[in-house]
């Protein structure tokens, strides 16, 4: 689940970076793929953007 809190291009970055950079990998016993019932994984992070532009900048461009 992506919440993009009311901001689609935070949602697409979001979408972007886990597709790229998001990987699965089984547990391994003795080289086989083994199930892990009830096991969850969760992996919080944070996405930076740039602030966004002032009027006084605006004017300065």
């Amino acid at each position: 689940m992506i919440d993009d809190s009311g901001d689609k291009r935070r949602g697409e970055k979001t979408a972007g970076a886990l597709q790229s950079t998001a990987r699965y990998r089984p547990r391994l016993e003795n080289g086989e793929p083994v199930a892990t019932p009830g096991v969850q994984f969760s992996q919080p992070w944070i996405l930076l953007l740039p602030p966004p532009a002032t009027p006084a900048q605006d004017e300065k461009n």
